[in-house]
This record gives structure tokens, C-alpha cells and sequence, in this order.
């Protein structure tokens, strides 16, 4: 977990994840807390799904999961939902794992869900 501030670190300037290049990483099951990441190279290939319009898109995936009734979607739905509630105030742009979700969702599901992102 990458926070805006840490553990009572309140008084200390905020981590601003400027000039991070995160382009060969491999984002399994990491969380970005209140950080907008306007700055931030992200992973651009198939285990990985950058969204422009981040904020957004999280709510059109969780909008899309939300209606399926599988155990798989409601888990799937539950790390959206933490990246929706944890993403940066003004973060216009961000990436979300398909290999974190392909655990939960079947290669349709996770193909439909691409979709409803755009």
C-alpha cells in the first residue's frame, strides 16, 4: 500500500508519486491511497488495464459486477471498490491488475468487465 501520508505522518510533506516510473512492475494486489498520481508511468501490457478516466471507469466496472450474482463478481467487485474509495481526489488516471482479477472472474466475465470500463 502506497499512502498520501504515512502512519502519523500527518506533519511530514505528502507523497506525491512524482516522476515514478512504474512501466515494468507487476501490480499484484497493490493499493494507491489518496494519491492522485498525475506523474506515475503505468504498466502497459496484458496483465495490466489503464484507465484514463479513472474514477469512472472504476464505477462502470463496479456498476457492471454489481447486477451478477456469482461469488467470483462480488469479489472481483470488492477490490474495485477499494481502489473507487481510496483513489486521489483529483487522480484522472490510473491502472487496475486483470491478473487480480482474472482470480476472481472467468475469461468472459474479465473480457465483459474490460468493456464496461471503456
Amino acid at each position: 500500500m502506497f499512502y498520501k501520508h504515512a502512519f502519523r505522518g500527518e506533519h511530514f510533506p505528502p507523497n506525491q508519486m512524482k516522476r515514478v516510473d512504474l512501466g515494468k512492475a507487476r501490480l499484484t494486489f497493490v493499493e494507491f491511497r489518496e494519491l492522485d498520481m498525475d506523474d506515475v508511468i503505468w504498466p502497459e501490457d496484458a496483465d495490466h488495464l489503464v484507465l484514463d478516466d479513472y474514477r469512472n471507469a472504476l464505477d462502470r466496472m463496479i456498476a457492471y459486477l454489481t447486477v451478477r450474482s456469482d461469488v467470483g463478481s462480488g469479489q472481483a467487485c470488492a477490490v474495485l471498490e477499494s481502489a473507487r474509495k481510496w483513489a486521489g481526489r483529483n487522480q484522472r488516471r490510473g491502472a487496475v491488475s486483470l491478473k487480480d482479477l482474472s482470480g476472481f472472474l472467468g475469461p468472459d466475465a474479465l473480457s465483459k468487465l474490460v468493456a464496461a470500463a471503456r
